[in-house]
């Protein structure tokens, strides 16, 4: 997981900001075909295998950050937090260009 404090230092020269949060984006990253009955849970009815990531998994969050980190590499001014995407620019003609 990103340090926040690796990218405050960028922020601090910028004036405005956009934040798109991503909810519940774990569930876009589908599990193997293989490891879907690992995941399964039992009920009265029978067992039901999640075919999408659960953040309750374990390295659920590792493998969403590890994901979401592709996102902006290419981008100056964006950045990936968890589940939140800033924008950050220093005027508005930049933050259009963003």
């Amino acid at each position: 997981m990103p340090c926040i404090v690796d990218f405050t230092a960028v922020l601090r020269s910028s004036k405005i900001f956009s934040r798109i949060d991503l909810k519940k984006a774990n569930h876009e990253i589908s599990i193997q075909p293989e490891d879907i009955y690992q995941k399964a849970i039992g009920t009265l009815y029978g067992l039901f295998g999640r075919t999408r990531m659960q953040f309750r998994l374990c390295n659920a969050s590792e493998l969403f950050q590890r994901f979401i980190d592709e996102v902006p590499r290419s981008l100056s001014g964006v950045y990936a937090f968890v589940d939140d995407i800033l924008i950050a620019s220093k005027n508005n003609e930049e933050h259009y260009q963003h």
